[in-house]
């Protein structure tokens, strides 16, 4: 079995004006009274998961039980402007990413309720990841002055544990051939993986999802 998703979206993105007697910073960034501050934080994930499955049967329930590797690269970035009118006088950027390959191992189980076409599914995943991180950040003073800075470049290991939980509806379509519609509940927890502002701390990712298809 073979997976992959995507993430790739800003996560914030604001402008802020300074008042009489404030200070706003973003980073090294600083907006004093009569000037704007404008920041936009993102977040890029790419994940693929190769697997090998085994199918079992518990009581009525099904379970689905798996091992296999995962690729998967995290990159932050931040982008802070201080604008002085229409003009640019402070730019502050950055970016930190990881990108590496280890096991990945999971379970998946289907639990009819009763005699329903109801049943409860989940799973858990968990994986290590051995790879590389890479952090620089650019910053420009009055627009005059650049300074590149390289924040951090070298192995480290990462892992993530996953979990969803929901409702499952089966009909059958045709002979061999069932229909199903899912919502879940589905959450991830990366280990030491850090944040558009921090290269360093976990990061929990949680929502719901619904799906559908045909399994045969």
């Amino acid at each position: 079995r073979v997976r992959y998703w995507q993430f790739d979206h800003k996560l914030m993105e604001e402008t802020i004006a300074a008042g009489a007697n404030t200070t706003l910073y973003f980073q090294t960034a600083t907006a004093t009274e009569g000037e704007d501050l404008e920041f936009t934080t993102g977040l890029e994930m790419h994940v693929l998961d190769v697997d090998i499955t085994k199918d079992f049967e518990w009581h009525c329930a099904k379970l689905t039980a798996g091992a296999g590797l995962r690729y998967a690269k995290i990159a932050f970035d931040t982008d802070g402007r201080v604008y002085d009118g229409t003009d640019v006088v402070e730019w502050v950027e950055s970016e930190h990413s990881f990108e590496g390959v280890g096991p990945t191992v999971f379970v998946n189980f289907k639990a009819p309720i009763r005699q329903s076409a109801l049943s409860v599914v989940g799973g858990l995943r968990g994986s290590v990841l051995f790879g590389r991180g890479r952090g620089v950040g650019v910053v420009v003073d009055d627009v005059e002055e650049t300074l590149y800075a390289e924040l951090g470049n070298g192995n480290t290991t990462t892992g993530a544990i996953e979990g969803d939980l929901g409702l499952q509806y089966d009909r059958t379509l045709t002979n061999g051939v069932d229909g199903f519609v899912r919502v879940a509940w589905e959450g991830q927890l990366w280990f030491e993986v850090g944040s558009p502002t921090t290269d360093y701390g976990d990061m929990g990712m949680e929502g719901l999802s619904f799906s559908f298809g045909i399994t045969r």
